[in-house]
């Protein structure tokens, strides 16, 4: 069996193991989640606040030294997007619903749990700290200094466009290499997938607490999930 085949069932039997848990016995899933998303910030904490602000002075760097320079592409190669367009197809891939749903939900969350502890104005400050934190300039130094090395090593080496692109390409013959990749480009699928029906479920829910509240409190017999699956695939049709 070849690596992409292998790849592909394992990225298709783990989203479909969660999905199908999630539907079958979704307390049980939470309750996992919590607690191994609790541990983690417990213990690793530290270690994701340093990755994180390492990666921004990296960005910060690179953006302002020689290497900011160098295109992400043959050196012929002109832009096949205004910089406007890019930067709203950025910010509408970086953030998409998401932003939508937390820009209020996040703050609010932080601020109800800080306020027992604290003056509530200085909770307030600290929710929006929080916020920020999340969803600016350190957010997009992990999707910068993600892309950044998918693209050089894409557009300049000739790479594949994956994960385990950059890695493969430094050790082309390290049999290490391989193996973390694969692992890499697995965990990256199903993350992806997971986020991406995260983000769904999240417009799903936005448009159905709309929805009752322009019919004064009354829920539609008809469930509106298939507007919201047509509406998702009548883009991909019209390709």
């Amino acid at each position: 069996m070849s690596r992409a085949r292998l790849l592909l069932i394992a990225s298709l039997v783990t989203i479909a193991g969660i999905g199908g848990w999630g539907v079958l016995d979704t307390q049980s899933l939470i309750d996992l989640a919590s607690v191994v998303v609790d541990r983690y910030f417990e213990s690793r904490g530290w270690f994701v606040m340093l990755s994180v602000t390492g990666m921004l002075f990296l960005c910060i760097w690179l953006a302002f030294s020689r290497y900011g320079s160098i295109r992400l592409g043959a050196d012929d190669d002109k832009p096949e997007f205004s910089t406007p367009s890019w930067i709203a197809m950025l910010f509408a891939a970086g953030m998409g619903v998401g932003l939508l749903f937390w820009a209020v939900a996040e703050p609010l969350t932080h601020f109800a749990f800080s306020k027992d502890i604290m003056p509530s104005p200085i909770a307030a400050q600290q929710a929006l700290l929080a916020t920020n934190f999340h969803w600016g300039i350190h957010a997009w130094a992990i999707y910068g200094s993600t892309a950044l090395a998918i693209a050089y090593f894409t557009f300049r080496r000739g790479a594949p466009m994956l994960v385990s692109g950059p890695i493969e390409a430094l050790f082309p013959d390290e049999t290490w290499a391989k193996i973390v990749g694969w692992l890499s480009d697995f965990m990256a699928i199903v993350a992806i997938a997971i986020g991406v029906g995260g983000s769904i479920a999240m417009g799903v829910f936005q448009v159905a607490d709309g929805v009752d509240v322009m019919m004064g409190g009354m829920r539609l017999r008809v469930g509106l999930w298939p507007p919201s699956l047509l509406s998702w695939l009548l883009p991909i049709c019209r390709r």
